[in-house]
C-alpha cells in the first residue's frame, strides 16, 4: 500500500494583487499592476481593478480560520512589492535585481523563522510573456526586444534575492515556475521542432539559467535579433544553489508547427472528446506524472512541490441551500493528486525501492507536497476566476481520492488531517473503482448539463427582459422624439409665416419707395427738359434777329 508521509504538505495558494484588495491601504505605494489595471488604455476589461478582489486585505483572520478548519498545512501567499517599498515601475532597468533585493532582505529579516520556505518569484514565464510581449497584462507592454531583456533581469533578482537570502536566512529558499508539458501533434519534424521551441520558451528559460546556468538554444531561434547575448557573470549569479523548486501545474499542450503564430511558429491542438476548463485548457492529469519525472531527468534531485493546481469551472450565479455541487473541481484535484501519487511509485521504483509507504524525509528528489490554486476565487486583468472548489467535502467520510495502483488493487491513501477528518484508508478491485469513477463522470456531465440549462433558463430570461426593456426604452424614444419634431415644426411654420410678414412688409415699403424716387426722378427730368427747351427758343430767337439784320 502507498501512502503520502506525513510530512506531506497539503495546502493552497495566492498571489497579492489577485486577492488582496486595498492595494494602497496602510500607506502601500502603488504597483505596476495598480497603474495598469486603472489605465483605460491598456485594460481589455475596462474599469475592471483589484482594488476590491477577494478583500483578503481586510479578511485574513476569516481566511486563515478556513484554512485551519480544512486541515491546510500550508499557506502560500506573496507580499506586494509596494507595500514594503517603492515599486519602480518594471523589470526593463537592469538595476531591478538589486532593487529586488533590497525589498527581499527587509522581509528576511522581519519573518525569517515564522516563514520557513521562501519563494523568491512566482511564475516568471507570465510576467514576461504576459507583461512585455503580448501586453495582456502589467505594465501592459508588446516588445519582442523588452521580453527577453524583463526575463533576464527576473531571474538576476531571483539569484541575488537567493545570495541575500543565505546571508540572512535559517531556512529553505526556492523559484515557483509555472510549467505546462509540450507533446507534438504527430511525428513530423516540423512539429517536434515546434515543440522543442515551445517548451524552452515557456518551460526551461527559467529552470535552466537556474539549475544550470544557461539558456536553451531554441531561444535564439524563436527571437531572432531580440535574443541579447547575456553575460556569462550575470549567469553565475542567476544560478543560485536553491533548496526546492516549485512548480504550478494546470493543463499540457499539444503543439503542431504554425507559420503565422509569432513569436514560435506553433499553436496549440484542441484535443477532441477531452474536457476543458473555463481558461481553455484541457484537464490531462497524466501529464502531470510526465511533468514530474521529466524534470527528474533534466534537473535531478531537487526536492519539489506543486504550488499551484486547480481549475476554473462554471458556477451559477448563487449557490443554493445545499451549496454548490462541485463535482468536476473535486474529480480534477482527485486525478491529479493520483497523477503525484503515480510519480513519487515511478520514482522509487527507478530507485530499486519498489512501491514503499513513504514515511520518512523523501527521496530522489520525489515530490514534497501540493497547493491548490486557490484559496479563494482570484482576479486576473478584469477577469474572476473560479478556481475554488468545494474542499471541505475533500475531507468528510467517503470522499477520498485514489492515488496509486498496485497490482489488480487500487489503493486510497490519506495523510494524517484526513484520517482525522473522519477518511479511512481501504483497497479497492480495479473493476470496481473503474465503475465508480465511470458513475462519478457521468453524474458530473449530469450536473454540467443541468448547471449549462439552468445557465441557458437565466441567459434566456435575462435576454428577453433586456429586449423588452430596451423595446420599451426605444418606443419613450421615439414618443418623445416625434413630440419634439411636432414642437420643432411647429416653430418653424411660426418662423416662417414672420418671415414672410415681414418679407411682404419689406416689398410694400420697397414699392413705395421707389414709386417716390421714378416720380421725383421724373419730374427733375420734365424740368430739366423745359429749361433747356426755354434755353433752345431763345438761342433759336436771337439767331433770327441777327440773321434778319
Amino acid at each position: 500500500m502507498t501512502l503520502f508521509p506525513d510530512n506531506f504538505l497539503w495546502g493552497a495558494a495566492t498571489a497579492a494583487y489577485q486577492i488582496e484588495g486595498s492595494p494602497l491601504a496602510d500607506g502601500a505605494g502603488p504597483s505596476i499592476w495598480q497603474r495598469f489595471s486603472h489605465d483605460p488604455r491598456l485594460m481589455a476589461a475596462k474599469g475592471h481593478t483589484g482594488d476590491v478582489a477577494c478583500d483578503h486585505y481586510n479578511r485574513m483572520e476569516e481566511d486563515v480560520a478556513l484554512m485551519k478548519r480544512l486541515g491546510l498545512k500550508a499557506y502560500r501567499f506573496s507580499v506586494a512589492w509596494g507595500r514594503i517599498l517603492p515599486d519602480r515601475g518594471g523589470w526593463l532597468n537592469r538595476d531591478s535585481a538589486d532593487w529586488f533585493a533590497d525589498y527581499a532582505r527587509i522581509l528576511f529579516t522581519r519573518l525569517d523563522g515564522k516563514v520557513k520556505k521562501w519563494v523568491t518569484l512566482n511564475e516568471p514565464w507570465v510576467v514576461t510573456d504576459g507583461g512585455y510581449l503580448h501586453g495582456a497584462l502589467a505594465p501592459g507592454h508588446r516588445n519582442m526586444f523588452e521580453a527577453p531583456i524583463a526575463s533576464h533581469n527576473l531571474m538576476r533578482a531571483h539569484g541575488a534575492a537567493v545570495k541575500a537570502y543565505r546571508a540572512i536566512g535559517k531556512h529553505e529558499i526556492g523559484l515557483v515556475v509555472n510549467i505546462e508539458p509540450k507533446y507534438p501533434a504527430t511525428d513530423s519534424a516540423e512539429d517536434v521542432a515546434a515543440t522543442a521551441r515551445a517548451d524552452a520558451y515557456m518551460n526551461r528559460q527559467y529552470l535552466d539559467p537556474a539549475l544550470k546556468g544557461s539558456y536553451p538554444a531554441e531561444l535564439k531561434e524563436v527571437f531572432g535579433e531580440a535574443w541579447p547575448d547575456f553575460a556569462p557573470a550575470d549567469l553565475t549569479d542567476i544560478a543560485q544553489p536553491v533548496d526546492f523548486i516549485g512548480i504550478n501545474y494546470y493543463t499540457r499542450n499539444v503543439v503542431r508547427h504554425d507559420a503565422n503564430q509569432w513569436p514560435l511558429k506553433a499553436s496549440m491542438v484542441m484535443q477532441e472528446g477531452k474536457t476543458y476548463t473555463e481558461t481553455g485548457w484541457e484537464v490531462h492529469p497524466p501529464a502531470l506524472t510526465d511533468l514530474l519525472l521529466w524534470f527528474k531527468r533534466l534537473y535531478g534531485d531537487i526536492p519539489l512541490y506543486i504550488t499551484e493546481n486547480g481549475s476554473a469551472f462554471y458556477d451559477p450565479p448563487r449557490a443554493g441551500e445545499s451549496g454548490v455541487n462541485d463535482p468536476l473541481r473535486c474529480d480534477y484535484l482527485k486525478h491529479h493528486v493520483a497523477a503525484i501519487g503515480d510519480a513519487i511509485i515511478a520514482l522509487h521504483r527507478a530507485l530499486g525501492l519498489g512501491v514503499i509507504a513513504l514515511t520518512g524525509p523523501l527521496l530522489g528528489g520525489a515530490v514534497a507536497g501540493t497547493l491548490a490554486g486557490a484559496l479563494r476565487d482570484y482576479w486576473v486583468a478584469g477577469v474572476s476566476l473560479d478556481f475554488v472548489e468545494n474542499t471541505e467535502r475533500l475531507l468528510t467520510p467517503g470522499k477520498v481520492a485514489v492515488v496509486a495502483e498496485v497490482e489488480e488493487d487500487w489503493v486510497v491513501p490519506l495523510d494524517s488531517a484526513m484520517e482525522a477528518a473522519g477518511g479511512r484508508v481501504f483497497r479497492r478491485k480495479r473493476s470496481e473503482v473503474e465503475a465508480a469513477v465511470l458513475q462519478h463522470d457521468v453524474a458530473a456531465v449530469q450536473t454540467e448539463m443541468l448547471a449549462l440549462q439552468d445557465e441557458l433558463a437565466q441567459s434566456a430570461g435575462a435576454a428577453r427582459a433586456k429586449l423588452q426593456a430596451r423595446a420599451d426604452e426605444a418606443a419613450l424614444q421615439l414618443e418623445a422624439t416625434l413630440g419634439r419634431a411636432g414642437e420643432s415644426l411647429a416653430q418653424l411654420q411660426a418662423e416662417a409665416d414672420s418671415r414672410l410678414a415681414t418679407l411682404d412688409q419689406q416689398w410694400s415699403l420697397a414699392q413705395g419707395a421707389l414709386q417716390a424716387t421714378l416720380k421725383e426722378r421724373a419730374h427733375r427730368v420734365r424740368q430739366a427738359y423745359n429749361e433747356r427747351s426755354a434755353r433752345l427758343g431763345q438761342a433759336w430767337g436771337l439767331a433770327r434777329s441777327a440773321l434778319g439784320s
